[in-house]
């Protein structure tokens, strides 16, 4: 494990391709199937960025990249050999789709924070070339079938009408709350269905 996250207690970046932790999350992935879920919503897909900019290759030749890619492809494979109908949602790190094209074929969908709002502080628009960025690598998902969900951070509500709009635009499932993720939020005008 590294330092703790100091924005998030408790939290802290771990060397995800070790089989120590590979075994953990195997252990999890059997409590969340014996409990009845039907999926998995996978964060911090993009730890693998803290590894790349510190040029970790402590195992092996493969880029932090291509052993996150790894690591949800074990964990797809894993689930679907006890539940074969078990979805696999990485959040965030799209980009993986360009860099490890085969990651497309294990996950069944993605879900992106802060794509119009939040990105640089909640309540604040993402910037355009950010937005344009995210858009062009989900849209590897969205043009391979796979269900894009996102989530922004925003309470004004003109803000929370343009996100929604913006998602649906672009053929994603929008959805609107706080950063805590405390409480479910339904955001009027945009009821789910």
């Amino acid at each position: 494990m590294e330092a703790e996250n100091p924005d998030w207690a408790g939290n802290s970046k771990v060397r995800y391709w070790t089989e120590e932790w590979r075994q953990m999350v195997f252990e999890y992935t059997d409590r969340l199937i014996a409990a009845g879920f039907n999926g998995a919503y996978l964060d911090i897909i993009d730890a693998y960025q803290y590894f790349a900019e510190r040029g970790s290759q402590d195992e092996g030749d493969d880029s932090p990249a291509q052993r996150m890619a790894d690591l949800v492809s074990d964990i797809a494979a894993y689930a679907r050999n006890k539940d074969p109908g078990f979805l696999i949602f990485p959040q965030n790190a799209p980009e993986l789709a360009g860099m490890v094209p085969e990651y497309l074929d294990h996950v069944d969908g993605i879900g992106q924070e802060d794509i119009y709002y939040g990105y640089d502080g909640d309540g604040v628009a993402t910037p355009g070339e950010v937005t344009a960025e995210m858009e062009r690598h989900l849209d590897w998902f969205r043009e391979r079938g796979k269900l894009v969900l996102t989530v922004d951070y925003t309470s004004s509500p003109n803000d929370i009408a343009e996100a929604y709009s913006r998602s649906t635009q672009k053929g994603y499932v929008p959805f609107v709350t706080t950063r805590e993720l405390d409480r479910l939020n339904i955001n009027p005008d945009h009821e789910p269905d």
